[in-house]
């Protein structure tokens, strides 16, 4: 089992009700980094609609979720024979730090498929900015993350609040939905690429699609992702971010972008 898969370790489950043990080098500023409080209710929403595909994701971070135990509620909101619709809540110290829908469904008719954005065709890995793990500085989390910087490196001034990076987490683990789910919200804020040194943001809200047939790709547990994040306008204090991460390798062009989300930060200082 890589650190990744162990990070959210379920200790017992009942009918709705799933207590789990939040590893504490996973965390970022005062809770758990939100992409693993994420892909832990993406479990707990798989395993109560087994056999369909997440689809979606809406999640609200109410407050900082702690290191250590916390419970999951999920709950069945409606299912069919082809569709579920499911929400629920990461609790700890007997408040509600995260909530969270989800849909999970089948495929329809694919004679519609297209992917009209182009997709990126950024340098190596190799020759990328290797972004260090310097404890008391970055998150927490990050010493789990490999991440090479194309564009927009944290604090950097730069004139536009976007960033690119390879990103993966250096323990391989099996490419599935729920890491996908992380890894979307592994990357720093678009808008800390203008910023100086200081600054801060929290994901307040946080959505994502999941676009590709991902069990079919045969994606490496070790392969590089590629993540773009950018903001478009932010205003009093909170900026809207959009993410897309991509399989640039592979094989069939239309499955390269694997998922897209949406945030809404807040600037904390």
């Amino acid at each position: 089992m890589s650190a990744w898969e162990d990070a959210a370790r379920v200790l017992s489950e009942g009918e709705g009700v799933e207590e789990l043990d939040l590893g504490e080098t996973w965390t970022q500023g005062p809770g758990i980094y939100g992409g693993l409080t994420a892909a832990a209710l993406a479990r707990a929403f798989q395993r109560r609609a087994p056999g369909l595909p997440l689809r979606s994701m809406a999640l609200q971070y109410c407050a900082p979720l702690p290191a250590g135990r916390a419970v999951a509620r999920v709950r069945t909101d409606r299912r069919g024979t082809k569709s579920a619709f499911v929400s629920g809540q990461l609790e700890a110290g007997g408040g509600v730090a995260v909530s969270a829908m989800a849909t999970l469904a089948a495929d329809r008719a694919g004679d519609l498929d297209h992917v009209d954005v182009m997709a990126p065709e950024p340098p190596p890995p190799d020759e990328a900015f290797a972004l260090p793990y310097l404890a008391g500085v970055v998150p927490v989390f990050t010493q789990h993350l490999d991440a090479r910087f194309v564009t927009g490196i944290p604090y950097g001034s730069a004139p536009q609040a976007r960033s690119s990076a390879w990103v993966r987490w250096r323990e391989p683990s099996p490419v599935d939905r729920p890491l996908l789910v992380g890894l979307l919200d592994a990357m720093p804020p678009a808008l800390l690429a203008k910023a100086t040194p200081g600054r801060a943001a929290s994901t307040v809200t946080f959505q994502l699609h999941l676009l590709a047939p991902i069990e079919s790709l045969g994606i490496p547990d070790d392969a590089w992702l590629f993540s773009e994040v950018w903001s478009d306008v932010t205003r009093s204090g909170w900026s809207d971010e959009e993410i897309r991460l991509w399989w640039l390798d592979a094989p069939d062009p239309a499955h390269r972008l694997l998922a897209v989300g949406r945030q809404l930060f807040a600037l904390l200082r």
